[in-house]
């Protein structure tokens, strides 16, 4: 039951069993009180909001949320001292502590309270098709640059259910920006573009001086590489990713980092040649069909020849009429751009 009192919103529920709960109200949105306790009575339990200025009762929607969205802040590698223009990968682990499944979908998402902060983009999202049930945590990646100016600089993060409301724990934390003592590194040795074939190695590597500690990180366009799956070496001086498919083209860069700062390397660009170009010639001519020839199995015999991978082009484990249909799609002769690009 909700009633006005006094200038008051006063919320009556039934109780039967004395709990103690908690609840988030809000009006049209807008949260009128976090946290507040129902104390134990007999079967029926109260508790009262002051109400915001203009509140029309026959024109407001009030929700009762009982903190159907909640955050315990668990940890964060967000450093205490940062200097001027450096770059660093930083982590924020939230816990679920809600009824809630947090999903990229709902629009849960972690968020720079008052979509403001110093050192990084304001809200960071949820991988796709990635759950996070009530009781489970997970951990937030993302890059902080520090600004070009010394001082203390506040970074706060809390979850956000977007359209909805923030809610949880605030991590808030006075971070130090300093001149740095040294100057940042140097690259000597840029990762450069390549083509490689479907389902081989692709290896990007940099190298660079400089005082005191190096550390790398690589990124594919503006996204963070994480080590996994294909990827390996997403924070060392070589790269690798193994059984290179079409997502995995693009353009990939290094940063290289010291106390001193943060030096992105050139861009490499990796790109797979059209489908049935064997000898990455440019062209899909005699020379690959004679390649083709020479792995064909048949529908349903496995080609399990290490050289004769690359002839599976519809990635069935076989060499048949369907690769085949594909490469002829492709072929346009000596010196030709393949007709499939």
């Amino acid at each position: 039951m909700l009633r006005e009192l006094a200038g008051q919103l006063e919320i009556a529920v039934s109780n039967p069993n004395n709990q103690s709960l908690s609840v988030n109200v809000d009006i049209n949105r807008e949260l009128i009180g976090t946290g507040a306790t129902w104390m134990p009575g007999s079967g029926i339990t109260r508790i009262a909001f002051s109400l915001p200025a203009g509140w029309d009762a026959g024109k407001s929607e009030v929700r009762i949320l009982d903190e159907v969205d909640n955050a315990q802040f668990i940890s964060s590698t967000i450093p205490e001292t940062m200097v001027t223009g450096q770059i660093i990968t930083v982590s924020v682990a939230m816990k679920n502590n809600g009824r809630t499944i947090w999903t990229r979908d709902d629009g849960h998402k972690l968020g720079a309270v008052g979509d403001s902060d110093p050192f990084a983009s304001t809200r960071h999202l949820l991988p796709s098709g990635v759950s996070i049930n009530p009781g489970e945590q997970y951990t937030f990646t993302f890059t902080m640059t520090a600004p070009g100016t010394t001082g203390t600089y506040l970074t706060d993060w809390q979850m956000v259910h977007e359209n909805e409301r923030w809610f949880g724990d605030i991590h808030a934390k006075n971070v130090t920006v300093q001149t740095p003592p040294y100057d940042p590194p140097t690259i000597t040795q840029h990762p450069q573009s390549q083509t490689v074939i479907r389902g081989e190695t692709a290896q990007f590597s940099v190298s660079a001086t400089g005082q005191g500690t190096l550390t790398y990180q690589w990124y594919k366009g503006g996204g963070i590489l994480n080590n996994g799956g294909n990827i390996s070496g997403a924070t060392s001086a070589a790269l690798q990713i193994t059984n290179v498919q079409d997502i995995d083209e693009g353009d990939y860069h290094c940063v290289v980092s010291n106390a001193g700062g943060s030096t992105p390397s050139n861009i490499a660009t990796l790109s797979l040649p059209a489908p049935g170009d064997f000898d990455i010639d440019g062209d899909v001519d005699q020379e690959d069909f004679g390649h083709l020839q020479e792995c064909m199995t048949g529908i349903g015999n496995p080609q399990t020849d290490p050289d004769c991978q690359d002839a599976d082009l519809n990635n069935d484990t076989d060499v048949d009429l369907d690769d085949y249909a594909i490469f002829a799609n492709c072929m346009n002769g000596v010196n030709q751009p393949p007709a499939c690009l």
